[in-house]
């Protein structure tokens, strides 16, 4: 059954495991979307509001410049204006209902049965957490064994990670640190490399995520990954709840300027973020090129998140649409070995 988990969310689907009942594309901020990973900008993708707009419309991602230098400055800008975004809902998220974070200190664990169930036994190994958030699936992960180490790129995340990894006694580790940068900050290799729903939107170059992934996997080691599926993202649901593929599927980048809440609801955000839409197939191939051995690839028909209006929860705590819901795959699931 889904519980509340710590997510990294994109401002369409989150991984609110029952927290935040308002429908996904019912709170949706001025720009349509690129990522079915988790907030309440929903998926769908492509920029339609005249407050939202992309900065390079015309140049494929990271073909910006023939200089991979004026590349990579453009990255880290990207990058930055993210990392002050998240900073400034950290507060707002910890603060929320969604997260629960007093329920968490009184020893939820935050992680979904599919999460366990395909992970593992975790004791007494190496797990390195990536895209953490402030720390609660990382810490989940701790008192169930593991020796985590979470990493994330915002700061006020990563004190607030430390903060409660000392209230509760747990023995994670965090790192401030973006993905792509955290070679040049961390020289260890894991029995488990972790990351989890609403990450991948956030990512702007998945070669180069994928290729961090190998890096910090031991020989034998395992990858996995648990994320909204993209083919979501397409779909718009109208007032008369018609649902139809309205969105397109394939890489974009998407930039929506500040003052709209976050998928906790709560305060409005201020800064700007970015946000990019990755197929399965960009995903997939990206993992094996970077040398990883596939074990498995997995979809389900159920959402983390009140995605769509017509959608209601079940039982089992998730989502799902009242008719022809097992017709398109809403989430998945990759694991694989080095």
């Amino acid at each position: 059954m889904p519980a509340t988990c710590t997510v990294k969310v994109a401002e369409h689907i989150v991984k609110s495991h029952g927290a935040v009942h308002t429908p996904i594309s019912a709170s949706r901020p001025t720009y349509r979307r690129g990522n079915p990973c988790g907030c309440p900008s929903p998926f769908p993708s492509t920029i339609s509001a005249p407050s939202a707009v992309n900065p390079y419309p015309d140049t494929p991602l990271l073909t910006l410049h023939s200089n991979p230098i004026h590349n990579k400055c453009i990255m880290d800008e990207r990058l930055a204006t993210n990392r002050a975004n998240w900073n400034e809902r950290t507060p707002v998220h910890a603060a929320s209902e969604f997260y629960d974070v007093e329920g968490f200190k009184k020893g939820r664990i935050t992680l979904t049965d599919i999460e366990r169930r395909e992970v593992g036994d975790v004791s007494d190994k190496t797990l390195l957490h990536l895209q953490c958030h402030f720390g609660m699936d990382t810490m989940s992960w701790s008192r169930l064994g593991a020796k985590a180490t979470g990493v994330d790129i915002s700061d006020t995340a990563i004190d607030l990670a430390h903060s409660l990894n000392d209230e509760i006694g747990t023995d994670a580790r965090f790192i401030r640190s973006n993905v792509y940068d955290l070679p040049d900050v961390l020289d260890e290799e894991f029995d488990i490399v972790f990351t989890s729903v609403g990450v991948l939107n956030w990512l702007p170059d998945l070669d180069k995520w994928a290729s961090v992934v190998h890096r910090f996997l031991r020989p034998g080691g395992t990858f996995y990954v648990l994320d909204i599926h993209p083919f979501i993202g397409i779909y718009e649901e109208d007032d008369s709840g018609d649902i139809r593929p309205t969105y397109d599927y394939f890489h974009q980048q998407f930039y929506s300027e500040g003052n709209h809440q976050t998928y906790t609801g709560g305060d409005s955000i201020a800064s700007p973020v970015y946000e990019w839409q990755h197929s399965l197939g960009d995903i997939v191939t990206a993992l094996t090129t970077s040398g990883l051995i596939i074990e498995y690839l997995h979809e389900f028909p159920m959402s983390f998140v009140h995605a769509f209006s017509s959608m209601t929860k079940h039982k089992d705590g998730w989502w799902r649409f009242p008719e022809r819901n097992d017709s398109f795959p809403q989430i998945f699931s990759i694991k694989a070995t080095k």
